[in-house]
């Protein structure tokens, strides 16, 4: 009589072993919630932060003059002087017509040290209406550099009291119309 073999059958088990499953489904759908939220939260941060102004022409172009004066044209109009002052400064080796990028520098600067001049006149007119309460043309001062300074609320209390102190002289008359 003929044995009987038996044949092993293939299976998983006996071929595969076993491997400890380290991420079930349930353990696999919070850790994908977990990053989805830490994607989330890195995203409203980074929309959130205000960030710099960004240096397209250090870039970019770096060696391109006419894009650090269009930055500089771009920071001047957003009245951030020192920036504006920065690119027109690394324009001026690039260009060849350098009157241009020298009138521009020498309007910033300008500006930069008239915001300061402004500055320390209305510290000098303040202690001065410190000192005396009843000073007229301290009023006046005070009137027309917060004029320049675009401060129309302040402006338009110091010539207040400007006009309470003396209404019927010919400056304050002049600088009635002049402030409305």
């Amino acid at each position: 009589m003929k044995k009987k073999t038996r044949v092993k059958s293939i299976t998983k088990k006996t071929y595969l072993p076993q491997i400890c499953r380290f991420f079930t489904a349930r353990s696999t759908k919070t850790l994908t919630s977990w990053i989805g939220l830490f994607i989330c939260i890195i995203y409203i941060i980074y929309n959130l932060i205000p960030l710099p102004y960004p240096h397209v022409s250090f870039s970019y172009f770096k060696n391109n003059y006419q894009a650090h004066l269009l930055l500089g044209e771009t920071f001047l109009i957003k009245n951030n002087l020192e920036e504006a002052r920065n690119e027109f400064t690394f324009a001026y080796p690039l260009a060849k017509d350098k009157i241009e990028i020298i009138e521009r520098l020498n309007e910033v600067n300008n500006l930069i040290r008239g915001e300061n001049n402004l500055e320390k006149q209305l510290i000098y007119w303040e202690k001065q209406i410190e000192e005396k309460a009843n000073y007229r043309d301290a009023y006046l001062e005070l009137a027309l550099l917060n004029y320049q300074t675009k401060r129309p609320a302040l402006s338009r209390f110091y010539f207040e009291k400007a006009k309470e102190l003396d209404p019927n002289n010919i400056t304050v008359k002049k600088m009635e119309e002049f402030i409305k």
